[in-house]
């Protein structure tokens, strides 16, 4: 099926697409394809005011972030897209200290079903589509500190912290 895109467009795309994922980033650094990937989260998430930058502050936790390099694939299991996304370390909150609870943005399996038999009753085309970038949580009432992107100083300054105003993923 094709999209809106031109094949031409798409094939000179494509040329574009690293086929391996990097483990760190120091590894996705070496590749230009990672590293426009990488600029393109940090500016999404820029864009979308999640966070703001200010210095460390005392008797505070500050949670890690980690970098997620993946590789989307199409039916042929050929690489479409490269796909880095920037996500806390959630396995470094403690319960109770950090969190209260723990929130999972996923639709559950019964809702997707029950949403496309009523779509298929109605004879209504459903289409698929990719979101670059979903902040799936609103405003942030916590305080919760991160460090800085692995591979990025932002500011200019190595020292400073970002307080998140919304939820990146990962995080409890």
């Amino acid at each position: 099926m094709q999209t809106r895109r031109k094949i031409a467009e798409a094939s000179s795309y494509l040329a574009l697409l690293s086929s391996t994922e990097p483990q760190n980033v120091k590894e996705a650094c070496k590749d230009e394809c990672w590293v426009k990937e990488m600029d393109e989260e940090l500016e999404y998430i820029e864009n979308n005011n999640t966070w703001e930058l200010v210095p460390r502050p005392k008797d505070k936790n500050v949670i890690g972030t980690k970098w997620i390099f993946k590789n989307k694939l199409n039916e042929n299991g050929e690489v479409i897209r490269n796909k880095a996304r920037l996500v806390c370390k959630w396995y470094s909150q403690q319960e109770g200290i950090d969190f209260e609870e723990t929130f999972s943005p996923v639709a559950r399996l019964e809702a997707i079903q029950m949403f496309l038999a009523l779509l298929s009753f109605h004879k209504f085309k459903v289409f698929q589509m990719d979101v670059k970038l979903a902040f799936l949580n609103g405003d942030l009432e916590e305080e919760v500190y991160i460090e800085q992107p692995d591979g990025f100083i932002i500011g200019n300054d190595p020292n400073l912290l970002c307080i998140l105003k919304k939820a990146l993923y990962g995080l409890k």
